[in-house]
């Protein structure tokens, strides 16, 4: 492999975040994918992941902060995602009502309400 073929792999490579693009937002639209699940948002990470890499070839601004932003608020979606789904296993879990327990899951309530905000139990 030489230097030379570099700009097309990364060319291949960019073409590749495309069809990721593409059918991530086709099964969204088909309903093969939810909006509110793991794959969706995965799917967008990884596709803007490949047309970065892509860009590092011919440069373009725009593009590039466009790809940044996908992948920055795709990752605080998976993050949001996690937390709720940790949040109803804790809800699940807490049969006792401990000072602990109970400020946990009003933690989770909020998040659930996407409020990232943490409660806290009044004091006795």
């Amino acid at each position: 492999m030489n230097i030379e073929s570099l700009p097309d792999i990364q060319r291949l490579i960019g073409i590749a975040g495309v069809a990721f693009y593409l059918a991530s937002y086709f099964a969204l639209q088909m309903g093969l994918v939810r909006g509110d699940g793991f794959l969706y948002p995965g799917l967008n990470v990884v596709a803007a992941a490949l047309v970065l890499f892509d860009l590092g070839h011919s440069f373009n601004l725009p593009s590039a902060l466009i790809q940044v932003s996908r992948i920055a608020i795709s990752t605080i979606d998976i993050a949001r995602l996690a937390l709720l789904r940790w949040g109803r296993r804790a809800q699940s879990v807490a049969a006792t009502s401990t000072p602990s327990t109970s400020r946990t899951i009003r933690s989770m309530r909020c998040a659930s309400a996407s409020l990232w905000v943490a409660t806290r139990a009044p004091r006795s």
